[in-house]
């Protein structure tokens, strides 16, 4: 008989109890492991983008003192400058003063360089001036024009300016809300005031 020394025997668990502990630590491994796998598989996968060329070209007609007038196919975002470089450059009598050489160009649109001495109203006008007189362009607004709009403050004129650098330019006026520039409401304020060839 083995000999007390005063102090409590430790009792075994039951059986039950010892395997309800065994059964609580497989099943926080389990769920563990789940979570685990299940965080791994959730994990955003790497995405390729891949980029598609763009049709940023656009046709400008240049006429009058100009070297060799004709319709010249140029780039989104090139300027009147561009488009005379493209027709050999001014003839000796041209009237230099009367364009404005920094100015945006828009598909279609056609260059007047007018010679010393001819009016120069027309020098650059878009083709359909009718249809869209009053009108603010958005291929080639400023950033003051847009915002003297309703519903365009500096922030939306920037990404207006700036899209079509990335994406091409405006075809049709509601690719500003296609393109996620503006809400439905602003656009609703401003769509009856901007134009896109």
């Amino acid at each position: 008989m083995p000999e007390y020394d005063g102090l409590v025997e430790p009792k075994s668990a039951p059986p039950a109890l010892a395997a309800l502990t065994v059964l609580l630590a497989a099943a926080t491994l389990l769920a563990v492991g789940i979570l685990v796998a299940r965080g791994w598989l959730d994990r955003p996968q790497p995405v390729q983008i891949v980029q598609l060329p763009l049709d940023t070209s656009m046709k400008v007609a240049v006429r009058g003192a100009v070297q060799t007038p004709g319709v010249y196919t140029l780039r989104f975002g090139d300027r009147v400058d561009d488009a005379i470089r493209a027709a050999g450059g001014l003839t000796s009598d041209a009237d230099e003063r009367a364009i404005n050489p920094a100015a945006r160009i828009a598909d279609e649109q056609e260059i007047w360089v007018p010679r010393r001495g001819e009016p120069t109203a027309i020098s650059v006008s878009p083709p359909s001036a009718a249809a869209t007189a009053g009108r603010v362009n958005l291929n080639t607004a400023t950033v003051s024009q847009l915002v003297a709009l309703p519903g365009i403050a500096d922030l939306t004129a920037n990404r207006i300016i700036e899209s079509p650098e990335r994406v091409g330019p405006f075809r049709r006026v509601e690719e500003l809300r296609e393109r996620g520039i503006m809400n439905e409401r602003n656009f609703d304020l401003v769509k009856d005031r901007v134009s896109a060839p």
